[in-house]
């Protein structure tokens, strides 16, 4: 594991926060998944990075 970095967001549109957090970033494809307790999970490549994005239920 490399970097990791921790944000509160408040967010009703996950796939609409994620495709504008990547806006403009070349080639984006994610595999959205659901985790334990309610968590959604981004599993995002572009550009050849693979970076993991977990959203948790307030």
């Amino acid at each position: 594991m490399r970097d990791v970095f921790v944000s509160e967001v408040e967010t009703a549109a996950l796939d609409g926060y994620v495709a504008e957090l990547f806006k403009g970033s070349g080639a984006l494809n994610w595999e959205k998944s659901d985790g334990a307790g309610g968590a959604v999970i981004f599993d995002i490549e572009r550009d050849g990075l693979k970076e993991r994005l977990t959203f948790t239920p307030a």
